[in-house]
């Protein structure tokens, strides 16, 4: 991981303005990428960039099953993704897929 930290934080700042924020989505956010994330620059003495936020979907998922009086026994990709009605492009769950 310690030569893919100084990667990442190009790919990351090729893609933002200058001085500005940078958000994140993932599902499930909160209880695995961000700790992962924290955890692997602190292993690799990388100081984690302080103007990175994040946005859980799974936390976004589970407001929107509320606001559709829905109780979904799962709330992967897949199954919101059918209880949306959103087409699949490509592979699903695959961050090149996925992303924009």
């Amino acid at each position: 991981m310690e030569d893919l930290i100084p990667i990442l934080l190009q790919f990351v700042r090729s893609r933002q303005k200058p001085g500005g924020y940078v958000v994140l989505a993932a599902h499930n956010a909160c209880s695995f990428d961000v700790p992962f994330l924290h955890s692997e620059f602190t292993r690799c003495k990388a100081e984690f960039p302080s103007n990175w936020f994040f946005v859980d979907t799974l936390t976004l998922a589970c407001e929107m099953m509320k606001s559709k009086g829905e109780k979904s026994t799962s709330i992967s990709l897949q199954a919101l993704r059918q209880s949306f009605e959103i087409l699949l492009t490509g592979i699903a769950h695959r961050a090149m897929t996925t992303c924009f």
